[in-house]
Formats: structure tokens, sequence, C-alpha cells
């Protein structure tokens, strides 16, 4: 995002949303190689925010447990997480592999059935469906997308 074009706190912000999302990358893809990735750029954001922070006198995500659990529920909600992309270029580079690694079986989520919370293990998903595929205490449950919620 070019900060040139918006206000210092929008870009304040929108860095500590784009943290949190390198952040989530780093939790949930597994090759080595992506992990490295984004935990450089963590790295290098954190730097900014920081920076900005100092500078300012403001609150972030690294000074204030609220903010930081803010911006987690911005991002991390029941469904799709809503991930940040630079540019159209970058998502549709990234939008599969996200969802690749953010349904990927073997992981455990919460998910929400008639208003009741439990925790089950992704067995399989289908992105054309929105469906995913959830073993709960043995039995397999069909949901949708907005019923799941990834632990990370």
């Amino acid at each position: 995002m070019k900060s040139r074009h918006i206000s210092i706190l929008d870009f304040f912000k929108q860095l500590q949303v784009e943290y949190f999302c390198a952040e989530l990358r780093y939790k949930i893809y597994t090759p080595q190689s992506d992990k490295d990735y984004w935990y450089t750029i963590m790295r290098h954001k954190k730097n900014k925010i920081e920076d900005i922070s100092l500078r300012n006198n403001l609150v972030s995500i690294f000074s204030d447990k609220n903010e930081y659990e803010k911006i987690s529920k911005e991002v991390l909600t029941f469904g799709i997480p809503k991930f940040v992309y630079r540019d159209y270029y970058q998502q549709t580079k990234l939008k599969n592999r996200d969802l690749y690694f953010y349904f990927q079986p073997g992981s455990d989520v919460k998910v929400i059935i008639n208003e009741e919370c439990f925790i089950g293990k992704i067995l399989r998903y289908d992105t054309k469906e929105n469906i995913v595929f959830v073993e709960i205490d043995n039995i397999t449950h069909k949901l949708k997308f907005e019923q799941i919620c990834r632990i990370v």
C-alpha cells in the first residue's frame, strides 16, 4: 500500500492489518520457505509500525493487547479470513494458497452448529460449494465456510 495517498493514521492501521495477515500466513502455511518469507515480511512491518508508533506516540498491536485483539477480530472471523492483498496481481497469486492452507485437512477449527460452538478437525473442503467437512467426536459434519474458524 502506498502511504502517500492516505493519512498517517490510516496507513498505520492498514500496516497493522497487513502485519496480522502476514502473521496468520506465517502460522498456517506449512512449507518452511513460506514461513521464512512471511516472517521476514512480519519483521519489516513490525519495524515500521514501531517507528510510526514511537514518532507519533500511538498505541499499536505491539504495545496494547486490546489493539491486537481488535485487529485480530477484523481479520480472523468465522468464514474466510479477511486477508489483505497489495493489489489484484497479489490477490490472484495468493488467494487460492491462502484458502488451501487455511482449510488444510487435519487443522483444528471452532465450528458453530445450531448456535453452539464445537471443536473439530478439517477432513476436506470444497471451494466451489464453499463447504468444509469437519470431524467432531468421530462424526463428519458438512458445514458452510461461515461456520468455521481456524484455531491458530
